[in-house]
């Protein structure tokens, strides 16, 4: 990306962040406060980018995975921020379009784009991951296997498409890129979120690494065609 003339902002959570209890640790996403609140801390760092390091009226594009390409979803829907992304590349997600189903476990199977069939959106294991965490507490991995929980509402609220969620974005484009061999819940909830969203490429394009699982960038092809998205669509 440097070489083909980008700047390049990554970023990393190093520390537990500042009025989180921090218990359980997942980054921005550490709460407690629930993903939708917490995204606020992924939105003030790309608006910080979008203000501070353009030059001009460079574009910005973002590349995100998995939990982490909740980030931009929540900032384009919650905090009014798509107008600063030129292009959004969803990669293995985003994973929380359904948080209710996801932590329930109790939604229809979702068809999917790359071969892997109809998948669940259950987080089996990621609830204690990511889920979890940003409310501090383990109601989500309890949920999946009681089918119900007092924090309902609160999923319901937090997820990318609640009800008051905004998923027309008409001046970015939006890719996803998902994996062939990846069979976990990231593929099926980028399936939900890109059936409700649009951009300025109307409904997401959704193409596939088949060799790739959940890691995309981790496979030199994968890692490649990320790439070659970014030059290609971010100007």
């Amino acid at each position: 990306m440097v070489n083909a003339g980008y700047t390049a902002v990554q970023v990393d959570y190093e520390y537990v962040p500042k009025g989180s209890q921090g218990k359980l640790l997942a980054g921005y996403l550490t709460g407690p406060g629930g993903a939708r609140a917490l995204s606020c801390r992924w939105a003030t760092l790309a608006d910080y980018v979008y203000k501070n390091f353009r030059s001009g009226t460079a574009p910005l594009c973002t590349v995100s995975a998995s939990a982490g390409a909740n980030g931009p979803a929540y900032a384009m829907s919650f905090y009014n921020l798509a107008s600063e992304f030129k292009m959004v590349e969803q990669t293995s997600g985003p994973t929380f379009s359904d948080i209710d189903g996801g932590c329930l476990c109790n939604s229809p199977s979702v068809q999917t784009a790359c071969g892997q069939g109809a998948l669940s959106t259950c987080y089996e294991g990621e609830a204690g991951l990511y889920v979890d965490p940003t409310y501090q507490n383990h109601t989500c991995t309890n949920a999946e296997t009681s089918h119900k929980s007092t924090y309902e509402s609160k999923y319901l609220h937090d997820e990318l498409l609640a009800s008051d969620a905004v998923t027309s974005f008409p001046s970015t484009y939006l890719h996803i890129l998902l994996g062939g061999l990846d069979k976990a819940s990231g593929p099926p909830q980028a399936t939900l979120w890109q059936s409700a969203v649009t951009g300025s490429n109307g409904q997401p394009a959704v193409d596939c690494v088949a060799d790739a699982g959940h890691a995309i960038a981790d496979t030199l092809d994968g890692a490649t065609q990320i790439a070659n998205d970014i030059i290609q669509s971010c100007n």
